[in-house]
């Protein structure tokens, strides 16, 4: 035998609407109440209704039905609260338990948050940091000033954490943002979060994206730019024995910086290593020889690498 479960009917035909209503509140950590949009969304089917509250933060999200759903709380200039709960069909002064009891919302201003967060960070709370980052987010728009060092500070958390490929989403974020023709607050913001964006891929051991976004940079580097990618090439894919992968990264920065000396050093090392594994037939030195030189030729300092190339270089006299 089979039997059929009965289930509400939708009102009007969308799934999310009922006969319930939700009251709250919304206040800021003084108890004063605030204007705020809330969006409540029936977490079953991801769709909802927005509500305008009052001056006096009181709000009633009318005719949802019974279930579990999410409240989004927006008020201008405080960070964005959200409260996941189960709405019943009563409320609890019509009804025993379990039952709809008025929801009260505090929110944090923009201040507050980012000076918490700043407190975490420093005191490597990067969850909490990030949490904090976040609420004020969604209360901005993507061509807000700030949005672009919050999200950066979103990313960060995660690369401080080790949790490299929700860096790198972060990062994928903002760079969507601008490729969908949003201007950056600067014409070289971009870059910078390409570099970062290097730096977590090659650490994730993502090294298809590492090399989309280095060589994405352009065809002129900053001193900075430069030295990121030396770090990245030298203390983290060479020793990972990526020697191919870090001889074309050095070569991004070679491309980007050519009278950067460092590259061609490191460049002009790994191609070294590569020759000295090879059985002897088929040695090519004119790679490693070349760098050599034009770091020589660069670097007037007299420095440990300088005094290497130069006995290296010597070493390749003679040979083609």
């Amino acid at each position: 035998m089979l039997f059929a479960l009965a289930m509400p009917a939708a009102v009007n035909g969308q799934p999310w609407q009922g006969r319930v209503t939700l009251a709250g509140t919304v206040t800021n950590a003084a108890g004063e109440g605030l204007l705020a949009v809330v969006t409540a969304t029936y977490v079953e089917t991801k769709t909802g209704k927005a509500v305008r509250g009052s001056n006096g933060g009181e709000f009633n999200v009318r005719g949802i039905r019974a279930g579990t759903w999410e409240l989004t709380i927006n008020a201008p200039n405080y960070g964005v609260e959200k409260k996941v709960l189960e709405v019943y069909e009563r409320s609890c002064d019509r009804a025993p338990a379990p039952c709809n009891e008025k929801v009260e919302v505090v929110v944090i201003s923009f201040a507050d948050l980012l000076g918490q967060a700043s407190t975490d960070s420093a005191a490597r709370r990067y969850s909490a940091a990030r949490e904090s980052y976040q609420k004020v987010l969604l209360g901005l728009p993507p061509n807000h000033p700030s949005y672009v060092q919050l999200q950066q500070a979103v990313a960060m958390t995660y690369s401080a954490e080790g949790k490299n490929a929700e860096a790198l989403d972060a990062f994928d974020s903002l760079l969507a943002i601008w490729d969908g023709g949003t201007p950056p607050p600067s014409p070289d913001t971009p870059t910078k979060i390409r570099v970062e964006a290097m730096i977590s891929a090659g650490k994730a051991r993502e090294y298809s994206r590492m090399h989309g976004y280095s060589e994405a940079l352009g065809n002129r580097l900053s001193a900075e730019a430069v030295r990121a990618i030396v770090d990245l090439a030298v203390n983290t894919l060479l020793d990972r024995g990526q020697r191919n992968r870090a001889v074309r990264l050095l070569g991004v920065a070679i491309a980007g910086s050519p009278n950067s000396p460092l590259p061609y050093y490191y460049r002009g090392q790994a191609r070294w290593d590569a020759e000295v594994e090879k059985e002897r037939e088929d040695e090519d030195w004119s790679g490693a020889k070349a760098d050599f030189t034009k770091f020589v030729a660069l670097e007037t300092r007299d420095t440990p690498q300088r005094r290497l190339a130069q006995d290296l270089l010597t070493k390749l006299q003679g040979v083609s």
